[in-house]
């Protein structure tokens, strides 16, 4: 593979503020360009190309005026789509390098890439960005510089992306003064020339899922992913990134604990989201693509002896963490990292009792502010049944555990976040709001929209890590109807397990295409 090639891809020419537009003339230097139909296509190597969309070579901009990003924004694009049939992950930088004889300083200049939808992808200050010179050879810089007479200003490294296996990702660049240009700008002229240059990507999951994210891995920062996004302030505001949706739509699957050539399905994982760790980077959160073979129990034989805190859990301490992880090579044990995972659950009536349950309101109770901590609550309480006495934190450390019962709200479209797990209780008399009872009004809604959910096929239950705080032999648990009960009883076996946990945060990335056919491989 021919790699490190530069593509020139166009010079934009005169920025005048008050009167004119921003001009684009092509600079095609190499390679060769065939041009069909309206669009010019530049091969970056035997398996990648861009392709230009021509826009008659002008971006209007008629009466330009330094404005706010949100402008910025609306102002026309130029478009070029990066598409790759390379069995390999293909890296690109985007440059701008601006003339030295501009009149307009180069700190007045804003620029943003989006992507199709307009979802904006960056935006700053093109003065604020690294030198990206360095990174071209002599060669390189003769070719940038010809068609504009020799006279490069700076070169700044804007954004940088990888080219998606067997896909293609369309981006829009803006060009626009910023709102802090003063007076000295009016009736000056500004040019830059665009530049696109490959290199061999060697990046992690992680990275490589947040530089292709598209609507499916949803940022949960309570902002808007895209226009028209629907709950996006009940987001878990964790800034984790998050798989959400429909089966078909979501590609997620890796392969782990075998280095076959075909991945088998037993060792088929889905990656339930990013999530970062106390070093403030992210790992992969995988959960198995399927049940695990065999009956199990959560933990001992009769409510007496069965308490559903993780940390008293047979199932945690013989199964998963000893018989499943030793399953596994010391090498692929050694790409699981050690987690502390909470255990103090939440009060079996916040599903029960309304419309309070909602996807952030569970997650601050399991995992957000108002997590239980430690165990403070009395032994005896017979109206909320038996409640075991422990003197330790409830927060447990190991490598495998079961998701969240927040991992499976949060996996529906954001649509559903505001429904409740369950809303068949309030159905018996006891409502808080009874015109709101039903399934139109619970996760019974999601089905068929929620690829976490494996029950509906299997029909099995599904028993989470989840446990109900105010019991002490009840954990929450996925139905086949796509909703969430907290009835299953840590000493009954008619149910589901699949075992969870965390990659360490610098897995690699070796190719595949998240599909279940050509699942992500990773070293």
């Amino acid at each position: 593979m021919n790699k490190n090639k530069t593509i020139i891809l166009l010079v934009i020419g005169i920025l005048v503020v008050t009167i004119s537009s921003i001009g684009v003339t092509y600079s095609y230097m190499k390679p060769k360009t065939e041009k069909e139909n309206n669009q010019t296509e530049i091969g970056i190597n035997n398996c990648a190309k861009i392709t230009l969309k021509d826009n008659n070579s002008t971006i209007n901009l008629t009466n330009m005026y330094p404005m706010e990003e949100e402008m910025g924004l609306q102002t026309p694009s130029y478009e070029f789509t990066i598409s790759s049939t390379c069995e390999e992950y293909t890296g690109f930088n985007l440059y701008l390098t601006t003339l030295n004889d501009n009149e307009i300083k180069d700190k007045d200049i804003r620029y943003a890439v989006t992507d199709v939808d307009d979802n904006v992808l960056i935006t700053d200050l093109i003065s604020n960005k690294p030198n990206g010179i360095t990174e071209f050879s002599e060669e390189e810089i003769k070719e940038l510089e010809q068609g504009i007479e020799n006279k490069r200003g700076n070169t700044y490294k804007v954004y940088n992306s990888v080219i998606p296996l067997d896909k293609e990702r369309t981006y829009k660049l803006h060009l626009w003064l910023d709102e802090n240009a003063n007076n000295d700008t009016m009736n000056q002229s500004f040019k830059i020339k665009v530049s696109i240059k490959e290199y061999d990507w060697d990046g992690t999951l992680a990275e490589y899922l947040i530089s292709t994210k598209d609507r499916t891995l949803i940022y949960h920062n309570e902002l808007p992913d895209y226009e028209g996004m629907e709950n996006y302030e009940l987001e878990a505001g964790d800034l984790s990134y998050r798989f959400t949706g429909g089966n078909d739509v979501v590609n997620n699957y890796v392969c782990f604990g075998t280095d076959t050539e075909k991945c088998p399905e037993d060792n088929l994982y889905r990656i339930i989201g990013l999530f970062k760790n106390s070093d403030d980077q992210y790992e992969a959160k995988l959960i198995k693509a399927t049940f695990l073979n065999g009956d199990y129990t959560w933990s001992g034989s009769t409510a007496d002896t069965a308490p559903n805190s993780w940390r008293y859990s047979t199932f945690n301490t013989d199964v998963l963490n000893n018989t499943y992880l030793n399953s596994f090579s010391q090498d692929w044990q050694k790409k699981i990292n050690s987690h502390d995972w909470a255990i103090g659950g939440i009060e079996h009536w916040f599903y029960g009792m309304g419309q309070l349950s909602n996807a952030k309101i569970a997650y601050e109770y399991e995992l957000g502010n108002n997590k239980i901590k430690e165990n403070t609550k009395l032994c005896d309480n017979e109206n909320r049944g038996r409640i075991l006495c422990t003197k330790y934190d409830l927060i447990y450390p190991s490598k495998v555990a079961l998701m969240y019962i927040t991992d499976y709200y949060y996996a529906a479209p954001s649509i559903y976040w505001s429904l409740m797990g369950n809303n068949t209780i309030p159905c018996g008399g006891n409502a808080v709001e009874t015109e709101r009872c039903g399934p139109e009004f619970d996760y019974r809604k999601t089905k068929g929209n929620l690829w976490l959910n494996i029950s509906a096929s299997a029909n099995k239950t599904e028993v989470t890590l989840t446990r109900a705080s105010n019991y002490n032999h009840v954990v929450y648990d996925i139905r086949s109807t796509y909703d969430v009960l907290d009835f299953f009883t840590v000493y009954s076996n008619s149910a589901g397990f699949r075992p969870s946990f965390y990659l360490i945060n610098n897995i690699k990335l070796i190719s595949g295409n998240g599909t279940k056919e050509n699942p992500y491989i990773i070293s």
